[in-house]
């Protein structure tokens, strides 16, 4: 039994091309169906000013409608900080802890979302690379990359300051 699922993996691993467990490594893709731009402009209407809500339109958009809804939500994210009291804002910081990894995948979208980072932290390990980047501004949250060797690194979480989990 332990023989036919070595040959089994084997197969696997030669008709993929790589292992099996890089395979469930990797995070599920957003390759759903995209809005049309009557559906964007209509839900945006309706979202008005909720960085939220329009952090949750980002994947259902193409490439370039995406990047200027995540630059909305940065400036959206900066006039509301110094207005809002404490308990909005932990409310607001756990809300974009929740929904940022579906919006932004890659370095540059975390950026063009929360800016540059105050710190950034980082470890090699065996066959893999592991990035933690520190905000103040717009909202207090921890963002950690992983990176498996040759690969770019994506978003695996997004820690809120003070806590194991989000």
């Amino acid at each position: 039994m332990k023989v036919s699922r070595t040959l089994a993996l084997s197969a696997v691993v030669l008709l993929l091309g790589r292992p099996v467990r890089e395979l469930a490594a990797q995070p599920p893709t957003t390759g759903g169906p995209k809005l049309t731009t009557q559906e964007v402009a209509a839900r945006l209407e309706k979202v008005g000013k909720d960085p939220v809500a329009l952090l949750e339109l980002v994947p259902l958009t193409d490439s370039k409608q995406a990047a200027r809804l995540r630059q909305q939500v940065k400036a959206l994210l900066l006039e509301r900080k110094p207005l809002a009291g404490p308990e909005e804002l932990e409310v607001l910081t756990r809300a974009v802890a929740r929904t940022l990894p579906a919006a932004a995948r890659s370095p540059a979208e975390v950026r063009e979302v929360l800016g540059t980072p105050r710190e950034v932290l980082r470890q090699i390990l065996y066959r893999r690379s592991v990035e933690q980047w520190h905000y103040d501004a717009p909202l207090s949250l921890c963002v950690v990359f992983t990176a498996p060797r040759g690969k770019s690194p994506r978003v695996q979480t997004v820690l809120l300051p003070g806590l194991a989990k989000p």
